[in-house]
């Protein structure tokens, strides 16, 4: 699925647009547009909505497990993406990958030199079978993982969990 202000950009870079993310009225237009890649369905919505909630909604509809979203990753954002428990998210942005936890649990086989970035939080708690450091930056708590292995992180809450991409 692509928003509409995306189609051009994602038409150059190779990917195959199956959903068009447009406002009522523009289906036209965009169909022109992706008409070398038909078929090519359109989910609608009035000016005044949020295009990414009507795009996770109707995913959540179609009874998607999951949804990766490419945006300008900011706080805005995840509190937003944050709403919705029946559907897994993660957003990037190009730098950082944000997986949301929604139980509070996050478990992963990590690779030697990835760095994570969890966002503060109580009752946090960290077990590895690798090397790892710890240190606050910027609000977040960055894990540097030094000796790849399995790395579970808890909280009480739900939270987000950013990866470095390299």
């Amino acid at each position: 699925m692509v928003c509409q202000e995306f189609v051009e950009e994602a038409m150059l870079l190779g990917i195959k647009i199956d959903v068009v993310l447009c406002e009522i009225g523009q289906q036209e237009f965009y169909k022109m547009k992706v008409e070398h890649q038909l078929p090519v369905k359109f989910v609608t919505y009035n000016s005044l909505a949020d295009p990414v909630s009507v795009g996770i909604k109707h995913l959540i509809d179609l009874s998607y497990p999951a949804v990766h979203i490419l945006a300008d990753v900011n706080d805005q954002l995840l509190d937003q993406l944050s709403q919705f428990e029946n559907i897994n998210i993660t957003t990037s942005d190009g730098f950082v990958r944000w997986l949301y936890c929604h139980k509070g649990v996050f478990k992963k086989w990590i690779s030697k030199g990835a760095v994570l970035l969890q966002e503060k939080g109580n009752n946090f708690t960290m077990n590895s079978t690798g090397k790892t450091t710890e240190e606050d930056y910027s609000g977040f708590r960055k894990i540097e993982i030094h000796e790849e292995g399995m790395v579970e992180l808890r909280q009480e809450k739900p939270f987000w969990l950013g990866e470095y991409i390299y």
